[in-house]
């Protein structure tokens, strides 16, 4: 099944309304304005009538349950424009504070998602910086545990503002997959000992491999 993967945002403030422009992977093209770049993903990759999941970890504080409740009326809005199925919309609460035991406990409840044959897609914009190592951490677990298990699409949201008569604000959406592709790829030349890993890499990156998406 295909599970999407996002952390909603501590802050109300960030919370603006965009309409993303997709860099290095049309399908991320969703012609809509929204503040949850996890939905583009899901616009783009979730086709009408086929089930798919949403796991979204928040805190539970009044700002947290504030734009966990916003995240679920655009995830609806959404679903409607396209048409999609609703989808089941998993709920991981966050533990206050950003230490080593916080974020093993969210990686344990990350990891309970993980099932064979899933399709992973995922959002690195929202939460703190220990917390997205922790996502894609647990993304990682899901395709190399579970059989049959692949990363679809990792993405990441930027506001851009410029202050000319008044705010602009614009919005950008990357496919950052290549990340996690070149991780998996250091990995596998580590436990091979290949001999001139650099030169490996060169080539992978020079064939577009670890690029994005068309």
């Amino acid at each position: 099944m295909k599970k999407f993967y996002c952390v909603i945002p501590y802050q109300q403030s960030s919370l603006r309304k965009l309409r993303y422009e997709p860099v290095g992977n049309l399908a991320l093209g969703l012609e809509m304005e929204i503040s949850f770049p996890i939905l583009t993903a899901i616009g783009g990759y979730v086709a009408p009538g086929e089930e798919f999941r949403v796991v979204a970890a928040a805190r539970r504080t009044p700002v947290g349950l504030a734009n966990l409740a916003l995240f679920q009326e655009q995830l609806e809005a959404v679903c409607r424009e396209k048409p999609l199925c609703a989808p089941r919309l998993d709920v991981v609460e966050l533990p206050d504070g950003e230490g080593v035991v916080q974020q093993a406990d969210t990686f344990r409840k990350l990891i309970t998602f993980a099932e064979d044959g899933d399709e992973i897609f995922a959002c690195m914009t929202g939460g703190s910086k220990p917390l997205t190592t922790v996502l894609l951490l647990a993304l990682q677990y899901a395709r190399q545990i579970q059989q049959g298990a692949s990363i679809g699409c990792v993405v990441y949201g930027e506001i851009n503002w410029a202050k000319a008569d008044g705010d602009v604000w614009t919005g950008r959406v990357y496919d950052m997959t290549a990340l996690v592709q070149l991780d998996e790829t250091v990995r596998l030349l580590a436990q091979r000992g290949v001999t001139d890993p650099r030169r490996v890499i060169d080539a992978v990156l020079a064939s577009g491999e670890c690029g994005g998406h068309g």
